[in-house]
Order: C-alpha cells, then sequence, then structure tokens
C-alpha cells in the first residue's frame, strides 16, 4: 500500500468520524441547549436525511464529467469547517437547523468521492481496498459516540463542535495528498450521462435499502427490547454492539481475498439470509449467552453486504464511478430512515419484539431481491458468452 492510498485510509476514516461524532449528538443539542421541541427535533431530524440525501445524489450524478474529485472533497471540508463554526457559535436553533440543511449536507458528499476515487485506482486488488475503507467507518463508529458524549459531558458541546472543526481542517489537509485517477478522469460520451441505471443497478439499491431497514430498526430496537427483559442484564446491548464491530471490522478487511473467491451478488445473498437467521433466533429465544454466541452472523451480515453492494454499483457502472458510490450511499441512508419510521410505528402499536420482526421480513425480502438480481446478473452473462467467442 502506497502512502497515497494510506491518505485515502485517513480520509475515510476522519469522514467517518465526523459523521460518528455529530450525529448522535445533534438531538441531544437541540433539545437541551436550545431548548427545541422533540417535535422540531424530529422534523429537523428528517428533513437533514433528506436535504443529505438530495445534495449528494444531484453532485455525486454530475462528479464523473472529469472534474477532480479532491476538489468536491475540499468543498466537503471547507463546508464542514463552516457548519461547526456556526454550531460553536450560534444559538438560535432556527438558524442552525438551516446550516445544517445547507452546509452539513454538503458534507455528505466526502465519503462517496472517496470510494469513487479508491474505485479508479486500477490496483489489481480494488474489493481490499473498499473493504479496509469500509472497515475505517466501521471503527470510526466504535470511537466516535462515546468519544462525543464524554467531551460533551466533561467540557461542553462547543469542544465537541471545536473537534469536529479540526477533524474537517484535517480532511482538507489530506485531500490535497489524495491519489489520482489511475486512468485519466475525462467526461464520458453523453449517451453515457443520460443512461438511466440499469434493472440489475435498481436491484442493489432495492436490496441494500431493504436490508439496512433491518440493519437500522435493531440498532434502535434492541436496546430497548433487552432493557424490558428480566433475564438480560443491563451490560448486554453494549457487549453485543461492541461484538458485532470486532467481528465485522477483520471480516471487512478481509474481502479482498472473499471477492476473488465469491461473486458479489453471491455475498448479498448471503448476507440477506444470515441476517434473516440472526433475527429469527433472537426474536424467539429469550438465552442471552445464545445471542452473544451467534452474534458473528449480523457482523458477516454487515461486512458482506456493505463491501459487496458497493463494489458490484461500482461495476455496474464503470464510466460513473461517483454516480455508483452515491446511489450506494443512499439506499443505506433511505433503508436507514424508513427502518427508523416503520419499526418505530411498530414499536409504539404492537411492542419491541413486533417491531424486531420486521427485521427478519426485511431481510427475507432482500433475500428475494437478491435471488432477483442473482438470476438478472446470469443472464446477462449468458448473453454476453457467445460475443466473447
Amino acid at each position: 500500500m502506497t502512502f497515497r492510498d494510506s491518505s485515502l485510509l485517513a480520509s475515510i476514516f476522519l469522514t467517518g468520524m465526523s459523521t460518528a461524532l455529530f450525529n448522535p449528538l445533534q438531538s441531544s443539542f437541540f433539545v437541551r441547549e436550545l431548548g427545541a421541541s422533540p417535535g422540531f427535533v424530529g422534523v429537523y431530524m428528517a428533513l437533514s436525511i433528506g436535504c443529505a440525501m438530495l445534495t449528494s445524489h444531484w453532485i455525486g450524478s454530475r462528479s464523473d464529467d472529469g472534474r477532480p474529485r479532491q476538489r468536491l472533497i475540499r468543498v466537503s471540508a471547507l463546508a464542514g469547517m463552516l457548519a461547526f463554526l456556526a454550531f460553536a457559535t450560534l444559538r438560535d436553533k432556527v438558524w442552525l437547523a438551516l446550516a445544517s440543511l445547507t452546509l452539513v449536507s454538503l458534507t455528505s458528499i466526502a465519503a462517496p468521492q472517496l470510494f469513487a476515487l479508491a474505485a479508479s485506482r486500477s490496483s489489481g486488488n480494488g474489493a481490499g481496498m473498499l473493504g479496509s475503507m469500509r472497515a475505517m467507518v466501521s471503527l470510526a463508529w466504535v470511537i466516535g459516540p462515546p468519544l462525543s458524549f464524554g467531551i460533551a459531558a466533561a467540557l461542553g458541546y462547543q469542544a465537541a463542535f471545536a473537534l469536529l472543526i479540526a477533524i474537517y481542517g484535517l480532511i482538507w489537509l489530506a485531500s490535497h495528498r489524495l491519489p489520482a485517477s489511475d486512468k485519466p478522469q475525462t467526461a464520458p460520451a453523453a449517451a453515457a450521462i443520460d443512461d438511466k441505471p440499469g434493472k440489475a443497478m435498481w436491484l442493489v439499491a432495492a436490496g441494500i435499502g431493504v436490508l439496512y431497514v433491518a440493519i437500522n430498526n435493531y440498532i434502535i430496537q434492541m436496546p430497548l427490547h433487552l432493557a424490558l427483559q428480566p433475564h438480560a442484564p443491563s451490560w448486554l446491548p453494549g457487549v453485543l454492539f461492541g461484538l458485532t464491530a470486532a467481528i465485522e471490522i477483520p471480516l471487512m478487511m478481509l474481502s479482498g481475498k472473499i471477492s476473488r473467491r465469491w461473486p458479489p451478488e453471491e455475498q448479498l445473498l448471503a448476507a440477506a439470509m444470515l441476517g434473516a437467521g440472526y433475527y429469527i433466533v433472537f426474536v424467539m429465544v429469550d438465552a442471552w449467552q445464545l445471542i452473544l454466541l451467534l452474534q458473528w452472523l449480523p457482523a458477516a451480515c454487515i461486512a458482506l453486504s456493505a463491501t459487496a453492494g458497493l463494489q458490484l454499483c461500482q461495476r455496474l457502472a464503470r464510466e460513473r464511478l461517483g454516480y455508483a458510490s452515491t446511489l450506494y450511499s443512499n439506499a443505506i441512508s433511505a433503508g436507514m430512515a424508513l427502518g427508523a419510521l416503520i419499526g418505530g410505528g411498530i414499536a409504539a402499536v404492537w411492542g419491541y419484539r413486533a417491531s424486531l420482526a420486521l427485521c427478519s421480513a426485511a431481510c427475507l425480502l432482500a433475500s428475494l431481491l437478491f435471488l432477483w438480481l442473482r438470476g438478472e446478473r446470469t443472464r446477462a452473462a449468458g448473453a454476453l458468452a457467445p460475443q466473447m467467442k
């Protein structure tokens, strides 16, 4: 791995850290520091997700026109510094919400552009690099949330926002050391730009989105469910999250070797089926010792789907890597938002166990979508075979 490849890993880790520090903290900041109502926070969070998705999609669909991706990453970093300077100095919830909906939304373009830049490197181990980058994001989410709340509790929210300004400053500096594409990035033909994603691309996006309905709903509802179970120790949710992350990160680092032996569509299907199996057992079994032993199942589900989904999106749109990476990221964001919305509604009406049953149903639906995808890929390969002779 070269120095410039290492700068990719450092940049994606810092980008992941910025999200992991701010996202868990923002609702607490608006309520405790600014006196915002829960209704205001709910509307703000929904608008934030929507604005970030629209911004990243709009820029991502236009990022393959030949301009350097490093420039877009610098714009993202500058927007982050300005946004958290506003959070550190302003105390008006409306102005801060507007700053978040505009400036913070611009920070969402950095991660897809970093993934697209990594995919454009013809080092021969693209899946390995993408897996390592996804592992850096997961590591950031292990470190970020407890660090953000610890800093806010000890030093105040302003200290947390000052750290975010520094992180975006480091991203801006690191962007000057990012590698260029091994292939000259030229504007693709108009036909390629106007071409709509094919059925396979939509199946990948839909399957990933449905799978993350399950993953995010589990993250939200699992601690609430276990808190009501008399047999479950209070430390169990934290240990489950930590153990899953500890298994998932090494699996992501091994994604290069896995991808050489296993096509990405097969990995996606396996991820959905492993997730369905785990969530069915979690809902039906109360023995927490068994649940601990089965944490390799959700870890494998996340690790396989994270790398294989991105890799397949980029394979299906080789000339539009920025668009493909953004579509993948937005599919995850949409799935997480939908999972929180539907899962919360089910929990309010029928309880946490019923809400967690949604996870297994979503994974089964994702399995069907990935089976459909595998069939489409098989038919496409069969159609190309006579032309290759």
